[in-house]
């Protein structure tokens, strides 16, 4: 019994493709036509169950090359085998790559969320629990740090880094003068990743890798910075909200630049401002 044939508009239509991608296959020596008398090319059923078959394999990711190599030759069923092992690792590779975006995008997503909550509002809030990856000398060696690490372990690209600042107070003259004015030191810049919560793993299980923070409490809050070094009019309002309410902020200030925009073409970024207060187990979170 004869093969059916096709003409080119039925092959692209039945395999929704169209006539160029098909006319590509044919010159790429994938699948073959042949031409009639009335000069019209027709592909038989054999060549449309093949070109079914490249779809197929493209739909796996397979490249056109790889198909011609393990398709279109005479090759074992273990060299089938492995090629399909191989290819399984990249796209599995792929997808965690994927994972790993759409994780950075997440968290991104979550810090504009915490940005519109928080923004100008003072409160108590704990030390964010996570682990410190390195403490730095500045905020551009852990930047430098931060993408280093990541380029290894992808899941690192969604760390924060917390700038450490020595609050030093400035003390008044007899007359209302002032001797100097208060001043923020930076001190070192931590690099800390902040695991986001995942049911089928257990952070704790870095703890061994990674020091863990400390969980104290803190004067908190979101604001708004020209720079991502905070604005000591803020951490002054800061300190005097916890002592209104009979809390003794230590003399540090944990700042982590969370998100930056444009403004009227200027950049400005947010931070999220820590102050540590006293308490009966004082300690540092960092």
């Amino acid at each position: 019994m004869g093969q059916r044939e096709y003409l080119i508009g039925d092959v692209a239509r039945m395999s929704g493709v169209s006539r160029d991608t098909v006319r590509f296959y044919e010159k790429k020596g994938l699948i073959t036509s042949h031409k009639r008398a009335n000069g019209y090319r027709y592909y038989t059923e054999d060549e449309l169950m093949h070109l079914y078959g490249i779809l197929y394999r493209r739909q796996m990711n397979f490249s056109l090359e790889n198909i011609e190599k393990l398709w279109n030759r005479d090759l074992s069923l273990g060299d089938y085998e492995k090629a399909l092992d191989a290819k399984i690792l990249e796209e599995e590779e792929e997808i965690r790559q994927r994972q790993m975006v759409v994780a950075q995008l997440k968290a991104t997503r979550q810090d504009c969320d915490a940005v519109s909550r928080q923004l100008h509002t003072i409160e108590i809030r704990r030390f964010p629990k996570g682990f410190v990856l390195k403490d730095c000398g500045s905020h551009m060696d852990a930047m430098i740090c931060w993408f280093s690490m990541a380029q290894e372990r992808p899941e690192l690209a969604v760390s924060y880094i917390f700038n450490n600042y020595r609050y030093q107070s400035g003390f008044s003259l007899p007359g209302g003068g002032r001797e100097d004015g208060s001043a923020l030191t930076l001190e070192s810049a931590s690099l800390l990743y902040l695991p986001k919560p995942d049911p089928g793993e257990d952070p704790e299980a870095r703890a061994d890798a990674w020091p863990a923070t400390e969980p104290v409490s803190c004067i908190f809050t979101t604001a708004e910075s020209d720079s991502c070094e905070p604005d000591l009019s803020v951490v002054e309002a800061m300190r005097e909200w916890g002592l209104e309410r009979g809390l003794i902020p230590m003399p540090r200030v944990i700042s982590a630049y969370i998100l930056r925009r444009m403004r009227e073409g200027e950049p400005l970024y947010y931070l999220d401002i820590y102050i540590p207060v006293f308490s009966g187990t004082d300690s540092s979170p960092l």
